[in-house]
């Protein structure tokens, strides 16, 4: 049996309840706690003749939904290795060299890195060790924790952007309309240790766009995890999905804070699956009717179809007041919702980047076209005024 060597190796564990060091925009919905840590390897790590597991470390939170590891100066000599793994199931992820790979192409690694998040309440880091070396070996600062749903649903009861009666439907009661195969191409987005945002497939490329407050520098989409399919089964709200992790990082294409979007893009292109979304260049107009996937509150999918505020008849979701800078609406959208599309009924298409919520001014966001003009060049394949795509 492989020993694991802790006392003379690792350095205790100093938990605290103290502001993290990871920052948050204040409009990024937490959806668990980021709590400061002290762990260590000694450096060098592996000074012994002795191949096997040199360091061991448990962390856990009874009831939380994830469990993710915020590593430091990461460095592994050859052949050596880091397993994350969930005791109870086989999940694990392995880390080696210079630590995190945030592209495959060109195996660009970073030495800071949030580490995958691993689902349940108990997440043990091991290193393996095969000789002896010099690396340094690394550090942990930071452990996220997800609330359970219990707690995301006690905490974001009634989000101050449900406008009325919330009327949002469970995506999967949509299904075999236009709004629920445009719908799979919207995603679940895990900012760093706990923040949480909405995002969705544009264009043909495998891009994701989504909002400047969540997705604001490089560091943030390298450590961002991308769920799709994160749904109900039956209409009325049982029967979850897991849903799937497609991606635990990106590239940063562009981001812009005078129009609040990131496009990023993922290291595999998932559209054959989940299709995609195209942007209009055509701007909404008042009157005209909406809808909005979305992840409202952190929770599994949902879509604002109809708006019991709405001055038209059969109370549809539409466009109240289309401007050039802000466009607003009384859809209901809760925090999580940040950067979702606010697709035209009728085509189908983006018209605008879901960005704020207000019952007092309206739930509103930024008018696409003017993400599309900033873009530019850098417009993805079938981005604008496409039929979009179904996936698989």
């Amino acid at each position: 049996m492989k020993k694991v060597l802790l006392s003379a190796l690792v350095c205790l564990i100093a938990c605290m309840s103290v502001q993290a060091q990871t920052t948050y925009d204040p409009r990024v919905l937490r959806i668990g706690k980021d709590v400061q840590v002290n762990v260590k390897t000694t450096h060098p790590y592996n000074t012994a003749t002795t191949a096997g597991y040199v360091f061991s470390q448990t962390f856990t939170n009874l009831n939380s939904a994830y469990v993710r590891i915020h590593f430091k100066n990461f460095d592994l000599a050859p052949g050596d290795y880091v397993e994350v793994l969930n005791p109870k199931t086989d999940e694990r992820h392995i880390y080696a060299g210079g630590g995190k790979v945030v592209w495959a192409e060109s195996r660009k690694e970073i030495s800071d890195f949030w580490a995958n998040p691993i689902y349940g309440e108990t997440a043990i880091v091991r290193l393996y060790s095969s000789k002896p070396s010099d690396a340094y070996g690394f550090e942990i600062d930071e452990v996220g924790y997800g609330f359970s749903e219990q707690e995301i649903a006690a905490l974001y009861a009634k989000g101050e952007t449900i406008c009325g009666s919330n009327d949002m439907d469970e995506a999967i009661c949509h299904v075999g309309t236009d709004r629920y195969t445009n719908a799979r191409a919207v995603c679940r987005l895990l900012m760093n240790g706990s923040g949480l945002c909405t995002g969705w497939l544009v264009g043909s490329e495998g891009h994701v766009m989504t909002n400047n407050h969540c997705i604001g520098n490089s560091s943030t989409a390298n450590n961002t995890t991308f769920l799709f399919d994160y749904e109900y089964s039956n209409c009325n709200g049982s029967g979850a999905q897991s849903g799937t992790v497609v991606a635990n990082s990106s590239t940063l294409i562009k981001t812009s804070g005078a129009y609040d979007y990131a496009l990023v893009k993922l290291p595999s292109n998932p559209t054959g699956t989940y299709g995609y979304l195209t942007m209009s260049s055509t701007a909404a107009s008042n009157g005209d009717r909406i809808y909005i996937p979305q992840h409202p509150g952190g929770v599994r999918k949902r879509i604002a179809v109809v708006d019991d505020q709405s001055p038209y008849s059969g109370d549809i979701a539409a466009i109240r007041n289309a401007g050039s800078t802000r466009t607003s609406y009384y859809a209901d959208t809760e925090g999580g919702s940040s950067g979702s599309p606010v697709l035209d009924y009728s085509t189908n298409r983006v018209v605008v980047l879901h960005n704020t919520g207000s019952c007092s001014s309206g739930n509103g966001g930024i008018p696409i076209g003017n993400v599309i003009n900033d873009l530019g060049s850098l417009v993805p394949a079938n981005g604008v005024d496409g039929s979009g795509g179904g996936g698989g």
